[in-house]
């Protein structure tokens, strides 16, 4: 970043964060942290931001989904505060009683090393369904190899067509797959 951005942003950030929008507090806590090209070096106030949005952000996770994935992120990754992973998990289910599409991924993931792979598979079935392109690629895999599901050529290919034509970084490793089953996709990045 050049610094004239980073002062744009930074004048964003801190404005917002006035007006306590729990992203924008977090935000703050990074910025605090010396984060994402930030010369600030002051964890009392960094970790003050990150309590403060965090607070705000449960606050906000009621009726918002994408909070509900922050929140899942933050938690799973101790960002900001202790790595909780039942508080990750927690966050992580309710976005998806909020239909928020990424929330089902992540649910998935935590149903899955769990070995609860049939939750796990209906879940990550709904993120692909929805459009999430690693969701697909994990959907396809699931069904050729019959993980949670009863095991299914046809639609594995399927899916892996769908994850092919997506733009997420799986979209190439679904290309690959196809290509052991002698299908062909070309798809531009």
């Amino acid at each position: 970043f050049e610094l004239k951005n980073l002062v744009k942003a930074y004048a964003y950030f801190k404005a917002s964060a006035e007006r306590c929008y729990g992203l924008a507090l977090v935000k703050m806590g990074d910025i605090y942290a010396g984060k994402d090209g930030y010369p600030f070096q002051d964890s009392k106030l960094s970790k003050d931001y990150y309590e403060r949005g965090i607070t705000q952000l449960i606050k906000e996770s009621d009726d918002d989904g994408y909070i509900c994935c922050e929140l899942y992120h933050i938690y799973n990754r101790g960002h900001g505060t202790t790595k909780d992973v039942e508080k990750a998990e927690f966050y992580a289910k309710k976005g998806t009683t909020l239909d928020y599409i990424y929330c089902y991924r992540y649910y998935a993931e935590i149903l899955e090393g769990k070995g609860k792979l049939e939750e796990a598979f209906q879940n990550m079935r709904i993120a692909a369904e929805k459009g999430d392109g690693m969701a697909q690629y994990s959907v396809a895999l699931m069904y050729l190899n019959g993980v949670g599901t009863i095991s299914d050529k046809e639609k594995g290919i399927a899916m892996l067509l769908k994850a092919a034509k997506n733009h997420y970084a799986s979209a190439h490793d679904a290309q690959w797959k196809l290509r052991e089953y002698g299908i062909n996709v070309d798809t531009e990045f």
